[in-house]
């Protein structure tokens, strides 16, 4: 089997976006949040500093501890080195689970259907979770396009791919994310705990990023 391969560069200045120049979906997101949020897989405290200054109470998680660190050094006040597939907080601490920048399917298949049912259980009975994913089939790459047939032959979803983020001379480790396509969600949740409420639609035809809105069952 041919392995793909392909690279691209990302401009950091998008992780410090102020919150009139975030995509509109997530715009129409952030308007949603209720109480206090848990923001997952903050990185750099992008959401978390928005929500600060908004005087939202909120705590981020990232399992990386450079990205807790960029956290702090940008101004956030409250978060925490913590695997979203084992969020280690009392049950019910928050009434909303924050999972911006495409975060729907931060750990792959299995480990974020793993992830959707542990904070099915740290989110209040009836709370949100609210989230931004990227539709994969919106794309004319002809090596995403490449990518998509692949994981079709192999039975996979054709927005599961195997990912690193390199830095300088710095390498990160391999894992899993899962780009769903809109019609999948509903499925993909089935058995967290997790009700599907509604599809945000992006505005924007060429837009890839869609709003997903979940209540805690």
């Amino acid at each position: 089997m041919t392995l793909l391969a392909y690279t691209s560069f990302i401009d950091t200045k998008e992780y410090y976006r102020e919150y009139d120049e975030w995509n509109p979906v997530e715009r129409e997101l952030a308007k949603l949040v209720q109480g206090r949020v848990l923001d997952v897989g903050c990185g750099n405290g992008r959401c978390m500093k928005y929500f600060q200054e908004n005087g939202i109470e909120a705590v981020g998680m990232d399992i990386s501890r450079y990205a807790v660190e960029a956290s702090k050094r940008f101004g956030v006040k409250n978060c925490v080195v913590m695997d979203a597939m084992n969020p280690e907080f009392p049950e019910n601490s928050f009434d909303t689970a924050a999972l911006f920048g495409n975060g729907l399917g931060l750990c792959g298949l299995e480990g974020s259907k793993k992830m959707l049912r542990g904070l099915g259980k740290v989110v209040r009975p009836d709370g949100l979770l609210l989230a931004s994913a990227r539709d994969p089939s919106k794309t004319s790459n002809p090596i995403h396009l490449a990518y998509h047939q692949r994981n079709r032959e192999s039975s996979k979803p054709i927005g599961l791919v195997r990912i690193r983020v390199n830095f300088e001379n710095s390498k990160g480790d391999w894992f899993d994310l899962y780009m769903l396509e809109p019609e999948d969600v509903e499925g993909f949740i089935s058995g967290t705990g997790w009700r599907l409420e509604r599809i945000m639609e992006p505005d924007d035809p060429a837009n890839p990023l869609y709003g997903v809105i979940l209540r805690n069952s």
